[in-house]
């Protein structure tokens, strides 16, 4: 018994310092899964709609834009435009006021809601997750870094209630459609991984 508990404890030992004398700079699959992870956290699949405030002519067919209001993301507000629209114009009818909504963010929209350097406003649904790290080439130097091309496996996790939800917004937006439809299919993916001073990170997060 006393020889199988040092056995035990020897084995730990090897694996803890094996664990310790590893580093977030070795090219590893479970390196290469964090570069990777740490890039679909950043880059999350997103419906984008433009900047806000946005005002558009009233329309009978429910929007995206009216979804997101349903969802509470929006506010809208009742107002006119001038109708400057090529039918108009050909018509000879020349600008005049229509009936439009104007939508802005509301509180719980601003706490959910992405928005670029550009103003454009997005609201994630989710977000890509490896699965398994395939293989990977061994790192070479290339434009004054060294990088490693890698291939894996990927799903979409973290998925919003409010897309799985959402039949408008599935019938309006393709990408989201599709994605939630296949999110329990793994899907085959590539990066370029670049060796940073710290960490291995994702190429387009590098240049």
């Amino acid at each position: 018994m006393i020889k199988k508990l040092e056995k035990s404890a020897l084995v730990a030992i090897i694996l803890s310092s094996a664990a310790a004398c590893s580093s977030p700079m070795d090219a590893n699959k479970d390196n290469f899964k964090a570069a990777i992870n740490d890039y679909y956290e950043v880059k999350k699949e997103c419906v984008d709609i433009g900047k806000l405030p946005v005002t558009t002519p009233e329309s009978k067919n429910p929007t995206v834009l009216d979804e997101f209001e349903i969802l509470g993301f929006l506010k809208v507000e009742k107002t006119k435009i001038n109708n400057e629209s090529l039918e108009a114009l050909l018509l000879g009818e020349g600008p005049k006021q229509v009936s439009a909504l104007k939508y802005t963010l509301t509180p719980e929209g601003e706490s959910v809601a992405s928005i670029s350097s550009g103003d454009k406003v997005s609201f994630c649904y989710a977000r890509n997750e490896v699965e398994d790290v395939i293989d990977f080439t061994k790192p070479t130097e290339s434009e004054g870094y060294v990088i490693s091309r890698v291939s894996y496996t990927y799903k979409l996790g973290d998925i919003a209630d409010w897309a799985k939800n959402s039949e408008i917004l599935q019938e309006k937006n393709l990408r989201l459609r599709q994605a939630i439809n296949k999110s329990d299919e793994a899907v085959s993916g590539s990066a370029v991984l670049v060796q940073m001073s710290d960490k291995w990170k994702h190429g387009n997060l590098v240049r």
